[in-house]
């Protein structure tokens, strides 16, 4: 079973790694689903396309449909019974009978027989037992709570896999920037580096300039090396997320730092209502009680005594017979009085399940308040470290450009001290894109922590977090959206 399993994983992955490197053919792209090869794509687009193909949420996807199998036949069994029965046998002997008189002792008839050698029976019982019945119709009410578990399971599992697609995607937009950043810089750096040399022969520039030289650009390809490992690891990452293999080949339109973020109101009152109203793990938790509930109802419900109505059509072919055809009508009665003790402790057990299920839910929403201030917090620190990053930024592009150009008039500063200019500008845009990364997560998480989809999502830096009218519900109509 593994070699047979082995092959299917190979062909999965081969498929999922050709399918962006574009050697698949049009109607295995389309099995894929939407095409992201042959362009960059955005962060919205990885999303998008995460929560369509991830295996995470597929998996949860194929957990909702076996619940929902299950809730279908939670229903079936309702049903009434109805039996048929048959029988064709042949008897290799007669067994003759007779009776004997209880007072005197004496036999009272000869021997005889009343029935033929071959023997055919049919027989046909439809009967509806009533406890059954009650149990099944709670256990219907159980299996909607479970397949409304699953479905808040998977919403989860996608909010989640929207934090976790922008972490990935933004490491690795971080380290492609610096990458190539630092790759112009050595180039730039080594054609300098000559130059160095050239006044060091000629006498015009010392030898401990050379070597500051020297180290910076060994600085700049150590960087390169750094960003080079982060972009590979984040790609790896964000592969997998996006349910591709590892050696897929696509690529990411990056940062755009031209978006300068305004502060968000913070409207935490606002924020912490509809997180407890809209989170899938509070929803989950009420099904959870409801489910434990139900379970001690059950319990009680089978301490009454079993009523069964029937009616039975018989056939019989005994020749001997004067009538073959019969009915039956009648109710079965019965009551096992020992079970009613176990039961009753069943159904303690069950209402001891609700209360640790309340119990549980209370610090559910203690978690999910604490991880919602939490997120604004992180949120408030990131925009304040963009603020301060952005202008480091600009400062060392700033002094860069002076320097540069005192260097180019021969009138400043010497080639060394440029390098190690250019190496401390590519240090501040690099921390400038991790605060412009983290405002971006810390806004995520608090849309995740709120519980909100994806399409009530604005992940751009300039916009804020528009409120959401949500209302609890009451009934359990929740567990079938």
């Amino acid at each position: 079973m593994r070699n047979e399993n082995l092959a299917k994983d190979l062909s999965f992955t081969q498929q999922a790694e050709m399918t962006l490197s574009g050697q698949h053919t049009n109607a295995t792209a389309d099995k894929a689903g939407e095409a992201i090869m042959g362009r960059a794509i955005s962060l919205r687009e990885a999303i998008d396309y995460a929560l369509k193909h991830n295996l995470d949420a597929a998996v949860s996807e194929h957990q909702v449909a076996v619940q929902r199998e299950v809730l279908t036949g939670s229903y079936w069994r309702m049903l009434p019974s109805l039996m048929g029965n048959a029988e064709f046998s042949t008897q290799d002997w007669y067994t003759p009978s007779s009776s004997k008189s209880w007072e005197s002792g004496q036999q009272s008839l000869e021997p005889s027989i009343s029935h033929d050698l071959e023997t055919s029976t049919q027989s046909v019982e439809l009967s509806w037992n009533l406890l059954n019945l009650a149990v099944d119709f709670q256990r219907t009410f159980q299996s909607k709570a479970q397949l409304g578990m699953s479905k808040q399971l998977l919403k989860r599992v996608k909010q989640n896999l929207i934090v976790s697609v922008i972490q990935a995607y933004m490491r690795c937009a971080i380290a492609k920037d610096a990458k190539d950043r630092a790759d112009d810089l050595i180039a730039r750096a080594l054609k300098r580096q000559e130059i160095i040399i050239k006044q060091m022969k000629a006498g015009s520039q010392k030898k401990k300039d050379a070597l500051n030289g020297q180290i910076s650009i060994i600085k700049l390809r150590d960087s390169v090396r750094r960003y080079e490992y982060d972009y590979r690891q984040a790609k790896k990452e964000l592969a997998q997320l996006l349910g591709l293999a590892p050696a897929a080949q696509f690529t990411i339109e990056g940062i755009n730092l031209a978006d300068v973020p305004n502060e968000m109101a913070m409207n935490l009152p606002a924020w912490e209502k509809e997180a407890l109203t809209s989170r899938p793990e509070m929803f989950e938790m009420d099904l959870r009680e409801d489910e434990a509930v139900r379970e001690a109802d059950i319990a009680l419900t089978q301490m009454f005594p079993t009523l069964t109505p029937f009616a039975r059509y018989s056939r019989d072919d005994n020749s001997y017979m004067s009538r073959h055809q019969w009915c039956n009508v009648g109710l079965r009665v019965s009551w096992d009085l020992f079970t009613i003790p176990r039961l009753s402790s069943e159904q303690q057990t069950g209402m001891k399940r609700a209360a640790v299920v309340r119990k549980q839910r209370q610090a559910q929403a203690l978690a999910v308040l604490v991880q919602l201030n939490l997120a604004a917090i992180e949120y408030s620190d990131a925009y304040e470290s963009l603020g301060i990053a952005t202008e480091l930024e600009q400062s060392q592009k700033e002094l860069q450009d002076v320097i540069d150009r005192e260097v180019k008039a021969g009138t400043g500063e010497s080639e060394s001290i440029l390098l190690q200019t250019n190496q401390q500008y590519l240090e501040a845009r690099v921390k400038r894109l991790r605060a412009y990364s983290d405002l971006i997560i810390a806004k995520a998480k608090i849309y995740n922590s709120m519980g909100r989809s994806f399409d009530q999502q604005d992940l751009t830096a300039t916009g804020g977090i528009v409120l959401k009218h949500a209302e609890a519900e009451d009934d359990m109509s929740y567990a079938l959206k």
